[in-house]
């Protein structure tokens, strides 16, 4: 999910538009925003609002949203 944003801008979309892959990304929906993963990060990112900002992204686009 925190890679969508490039995966579908790099590889064949239709890949990642399957009703299996909405369902992945809509388990974000599910996040507490507990800061687990976050502070679990080797790399110091904001996972939530990377999740955040890519389902975002990722609704634009079944939307219709030009990539």
């Amino acid at each position: 999910c925190a890679r969508m944003s490039l995966m579908i801008r790099r590889a064949p979309q239709a890949a990642q538009l399957t009703d299996k892959a909405q369902a992945m990304m809509k388990k974000i929906e599910d996040c507490l925003h507990c800061g687990k993963c976050k502070a679990k990060c080797p790399y110091g990112l904001d996972t939530p609002r990377l999740l955040e900002e890519n389902y975002q992204d990722y609704r634009e686009i079944l939307a219709g949203k030009m990539i």
